[in-house]
């Protein structure tokens, strides 16, 4: 004979979650997940829809352009916007950057920053991440570039001489990796001789 028994008495603290709380955590979750695609999106794809957007009207075409910006917009102040180089091809240089101050007695110095100045055990190894990981952001934007360099003309704005700072100018160097046949005739992965560019320059004058 089975006997009816009463339901349990739900549990303390389990209650369910609000209906506004679950479609909030849904489009957080939609919305990082849209970042992170952007972000490592593929050149072929990228071609193919902009193709595709060619036989759009105006009107939805700018509502869809706007919607992508806010996309990217918020992938890049939440760190979402790292590209991911897990089994893509990797490129084929390292580059690194070569930040000066300029003076008004015309001297010029290599500013003492990480990664192009003499630093200690703790700072290379625990804290300088941090930089290359901001020149690695970036790379790619040329008015982030300035903004970090105006910042320069800020934290140093005299030489050791007391001599006013005129400007602040940014090389790119690189050195391109030898392919694996090469490679293996030279002995070594890398070209002997580095390469270099102007990469950024601003006027110390006009940022004060």
């Amino acid at each position: 004979m089975r006997l009816n028994m009463p339901p349990e008495p739900p549990k303390a603290g389990a209650r369910a979650l609000p209906t506004w709380l679950k479609v909030l955590m849904s489009l957080f979750a939609v919305v990082n997940l849209l970042a992170v695609l952007f972000a490592n999106e593929p050149d072929w794809s990228s071609r193919e829809r902009e193709q595709w957007a060619t036989k759009i009207a105006p009107v939805p075409l700018y509502r869809a352009r706007q919607a992508e910006w806010m996309v990217r917009y918020y992938s890049y102040f939440s760190g979402l916007d790292n590209y991911w180089t897990l089994f893509s091809v990797l490129p084929r240089f390292n580059h690194w950057y070569w930040i000066k101050a300029h003076y008004a007695d015309g001297s010029e110095q290599v500013l003492p920053l990480p990664m192009q100045s003499q630093r200690t055990f703790w700072q290379k190894y625990l804290f300088d991440f941090r930089t290359a990981k901001y020149y690695l952001n970036i790379y790619r934007s040329q008015e982030a570039r300035q903004q970090y360099l105006r910042q320069l003309c800020q934290d140093y704005p005299r030489s050791a001489h007391g001599s006013t700072v005129v400007s602040i100018t940014m090389d790119l160097y690189h050195r391109n990796i030898l392919d694996r046949e090469t490679a293996l005739s030279r002995g070594t992965t890398m070209e002997p001789q580095s390469h270099h560019q102007p990469y950024g320059q601003v006027s110390c004058v006009a940022s004060r």
